[in-house]
């Protein structure tokens, strides 16, 4: 499943297959140049992973995040970060995948992005046991309901 979901993003990030609602807008030669970079730190990021380097792990994200993704490609912003910062909180580095989630909420301006992001910030604070952070984040979330 794993392996599905990391070929799932490399397809996505380079725009050759919608996935999970989200499509890479490719026709722009500088998005193609932002989405393949996207690419290769997500990649390098997963090795990082792999290899215990979780402060790496969280360069590579802020490197994605500072490409400055909008419109459809915000979403594959969101959706990249989000899957690397599961791995963070599978790894129990709950504070790497906060900072990872606030980087990326000070750039995404769609609503629904932000919503998906501030759930996972929730779940994070909520497997820390940082229960009354989770409660206000849910509680955040929630008031971005009403913008869709």
């Amino acid at each position: 499943m794993r392996t599905l979901i990391r070929f799932s993003v490399f397809l996505l990030v380079f725009g050759l297959a919608p996935v999970w609602g989200f499509s890479a807008a490719a026709s722009d030669p500088a998005e193609n140049a932002k989405l393949a970079a996207a690419a290769t730190h997500y990649e390098i990021a997963q090795l990082k992973l792999e290899s215990g380097e979780y402060d790496a792990v969280l360069a590579e994200i802020q490197e994605i995040v500072d490409l400055d993704f909008s419109g459809e490609n915000e979403g594959v912003l969101t959706f990249s970060v989000l899957n690397l910062t599961e791995e963070l909180l599978n790894a129990d580095q709950h504070g790497l995948a906060r900072q990872a989630v606030d980087a990326t909420l000070k750039v995404v301006d769609q609503q629904e992005n932000r919503f998906m992001l501030l759930m996972f910030k929730a779940k994070v604070f909520r497997d820390d046991g940082k229960i009354d952070e989770a409660l206000e984040t849910y509680r955040s979330a929630q008031k971005l309901v009403n913008q869709f």
